[in-house]
């Protein structure tokens, strides 16, 4: 898919953050708290300076200008007011130069320049080009002095680069108060004015001109990177529904799709629904939230479906408002039959952008018409199939794959129908909630028929990507459809979350923590989001920033086990406070819906603690023999065997670890590719005194999940083999295993080597002291 390019000149000045990096480390809340601060003092100035804010970059920001006027006295007002804000020391580089321009961005040497300027700059400076030195001849309050010559990466010639100093009594723009929209006013007045005091020549001259704009306007839209126009940030709470309480999906459906559509306007940065609808539940004022959230506009409104017995139409009122002022920018009435409801949607998109003065580019334009069924009904199905698949349950999903497949009855070429379809079949497996590989084959048929109806779809974009990674763990290919819906939907927090665990499965856990922070801007009410920022920093045994992401997602999901459980996992791998760690899941208990797995957790801990009475009336709350997830079986058959065998009770110890071998075996011949029953056969045959047996289970288990395959699940593999080495003897090889977990991301300390009973019979030899004292 070929985009347009453009060359044209521009002025471009990158900015970042020193030492940002080395505050993240420190203090997570306050990094995120000055990048916030940032991004407003530059959209505050690129505003009053004819900037456009092209994106952001971690914590750099790239912009554009037509001049170097505007971008130099930006550049000034930007480093004086940042003067005044704690640790926020900008370095910041110009450049003009020759740029190229895409799809509502740009690159090419102008932009490469620029950033390898700024990264020569100190903390609080200002370094310009040559090319940017040349034009400052007689810039009031501008003085520049000379720094040095310079090779810099993939130029290929040298560039003399300048410090540039401004005295800020003489600043080229006076109405520093102003809004944008009152100083476009006072310029419009003032050439006005003017224009009438000039000689008829030049009126003419100027109306033949403001002619030949309009109509290069008109034609090629605003896609120049000297634009005014800077992002705009926009919540859009879901609509209240003026209908039956049955409707309540189809308000948030719609409410969700105009979203969707708004998303594909670059120039907007639209908040996640999932963050939008926990604000509206939270029954906070806009002024509230506004600055929680660094929101600039809310679109909110009302819907009505009236269901009448010989025609349906659908009524909506959105309304646009500026959080600035809490003044209505925009708002209407649409009353139409229900088969025009795409219409609509596209209608609202698009006059949103009219009101937030955002021009729209020929491709966005295009992409608002998308309408993805001509059957009303396939599409009330949809949404109801949508609004099922929302939260994860194996219920939930075997309701939407109701209704995505009577949505494809009624309308067989309805791809967004078969995207989510397919999806849907893979998260079955995904999830563990069906592990037939029908499942695998229904997804690939699902997506394969999507690709053939609509490939340029988002949601089969989407979609594509889900399938290869959760379906067939195929990593490249579904970073390219992931990288593809990006390009429709810069800045979707779905579509980041998921290029981050594609990527945490590769072993790129740096990566995943980029893609999943900037997930976290748009979507910073997410649970799932710092959970998953949790795991990942706990992989990379940064605890204290993973236990402060933890404790935000308890924070915003308090009936949901996943941050309690991997908290406390955090506590004891860190510190090895099992007491810390059994009164956190104990006080979670009453508070999380989804127990099983917490309980076993919960056993284990006391076990590891020696409280063994206190593990097993912990597992007569069980409901269930096992359960199973990506990472480990929890078989409660197992724990028995191994609580009785520390009280000393070796017969009835047995016995468990018998009944536990016959009940995984049976799991096994339902699906011997099952990592996990492997590994988990392999622990209760050491204990049987099985030890070929065991350590060909354990080895089989790494085989059917290496690393290459999945980093992070094969890692668990690789520690379940330590174990068993350990449990039959093969010290040697347990602990050349265990010097490797230790020394490569992952879930394993020393502190679980010292308590795990499993390593018992390796403390006191000299390997594994030599472990211990090692510095990893």
């Amino acid at each position: 898919k070929m985009s347009e390019q453009i060359r044209q000149l521009a002025v471009i000045m990158f900015t970042d953050i020193a030492g940002y990096t080395a505050m993240m480390g420190e203090d997570e809340a306050k990094a995120f708290s000055l990048l916030k601060t940032n991004r407003k003092l530059h959209k505050k100035w690129l505003g009053r300076y004819k900037g456009k804010w092209l994106k952001e970059m971690g914590d750099g920001v790239l912009a554009s200008f037509t001049s170097v006027s505007d971008a130099i006295y930006c550049a000034g007002a930007i480093q004086k007011e940042a003067e005044d804000i704690p640790n926020l020391n900008l370095r910041i580089g110009i450049h003009l130069g020759e740029v190229i321009v895409e799809v509502g961005d740009v690159f090419g040497d102008g932009v490469n320049i620029a950033s390898r300027i700024e990264s020569q700059a100190d903390a609080g400076s200002i370094y310009v080009s040559d090319t940017v030195y040349r034009n400052l001849t007689n810039k009031k309050g501008v003085a520049a002095e000379f720094v040095k010559e310079e090779i810099l990466k993939n130029v290929n010639h040298p560039v003399k680069i300048y410090k540039v100093s401004i005295d800020h009594s003489h600043d080229s723009i006076s109405d520093k108060g102003f809004t944008d929209a009152e100083r476009r006013r006072e310029v419009l007045i003032k050439k006005r004015t003017n224009a009438w005091k000039r000689p008829t020549a030049l009126i003419v001259a100027a109306f033949f001109l403001f002619l030949l704009g309009f109509f290069l306007y008109d034609q090629f839209g605003n896609e120049g990177v000297g634009s005014e126009d800077i992002s705009r940030t926009v919540i859009v709470l879901t609509f209240e529904n003026l209908g039956s309480p049955d409707d309540d999906y189809f308000a948030k459906g719609i409410t969700d799709e105009i979203t969707s559509r708004l998303s594909m306007i670059k120039d907007l940065s639209i908040i996640s629904p999932l963050t939008a609808a926990r604000f509206k539940e939270s029954g906070k004022s806009i002024e509230e939230f506004a600055d929680e959230l660094d929101v600039d506009y809310v679109l909110d409104g009302s819907i009505r479906w009236d269901k009448g017995s010989t025609s349906q139409r659908v009524r909506i009122t959105p309304r646009l408002t500026s959080v600035a002022n809490n003044r209505q920018v925009w708002t209407n009435n649409y009353d139409r039959d229900l088969d025009q409801i795409f219409e609509v949607q596209s209608e609202i998109a698009e006059k949103v952008s009219q009101a937030l003065d955002v021009t729209l580019l020929h491709s966005e334009r295009e992409s608002l018409q998308i309408k993805l069924t001509e059957n009303i009904k396939a599409y009330d199905l949809y949404l109801q199939g949508v609004a099922a698949s929302s939260e994860i349950g194996r219920a939930n999903f075997r309701i939407a794959e109701a209704y995505f497949e009577e949505a494809i009855g009624l309308d067989p070429s309805f791809a967004a129908a078969y995207a989510r379809l397919g999806a849907n079949h893979a998260d079955h497996w995904w999830h563990y909630f069906d592990r037939d590989s029908i499942r695998l084959i229904k997804a690939k048929a699902s997506i394969d028929k999507a690709n053939e109806l609509n490939p340029e779809l988002f949601e089969v974009k989407l979609a594509s990507g889900q399938i290869h990674y959760h379906a067939f763990r195929e990593y490249e290919e579904a970073l390219v459809h992931l990288n593809d819906a990006l390009e429709m939907k810069p800045g979707n927090s779905e579509v980041l979350s998921y290029l981050a665990y594609v990527k945490r499965r590769q072993g790129e856990y740096r990566d995943c923590i980029n893609y999943l922070l900037q997930a976290y801007e748009s979507d910073p009410l997410s649970s799932n989001i710092p959970f998953t920022l949790g795991e990942t920093y706990e992989i990379l045994r940064e605890y204290d920033k993973a236990i402060s992401f933890y404790n935000r997602g308890i924070l915003l999901s308090p009936d949901w086990y996943g941050s309690y459980g991997q908290k406390a996992l955090t506590i004891f791998h860190s510190t090895g406070d099992l007491e810390g760690a059994i009164n956190l899941l104990a006080s979670s208990m009453v508070k999380i819906t989804d127990k099983e797995i917490a309980i076993f957790e919960l056993a284990n801990f006391h076990y590891l603690n020696l409280n063994y009475d206190e593990a097993l009336n912990t597992l007569k709350q069980l409901k269930e023999v096992d359960v199973t997830d990506q990472f480990k079986h929890y078989n409660q058959y197992q724990l028995k065997g191994d609580i009785y065998l520390a009280k000393g009770q070796h017969e009835l110890s047995r016995i468990y670890f018998d009944s536990a071998r016959v009940h995984i075996e049976n799991r096994i011949r339902e699906n011997p590719r099952e990592q996990s029953y492997r590994s988990m056969i392999g622990h209760v045959y050491a204990r049987l005194g099985l030890n070929k047996e065991a350590i060909a289970e354990g080895i089989l288990a790494t085989q059917l999940m290496p690393q290459t395959l999945d980093n992070w699940s094969g890692y668990e593999r690789q520690l379940d083999l330590a174990r068993i080495y350990s449990l039959t003897g093969e010290n040697e090889l347990a602990l050349e295993k265990i010097d490797y977990l230790l020394s490569t991301p992952g879930n394993f300390t020393k502190i679980m080597l010292e308590i795990e009973p499993v390593f018992e019979n390796l403390h006191g030899l000299p390997a594994f002291t030599e472990i211990m004292d090692k510095q990893y």
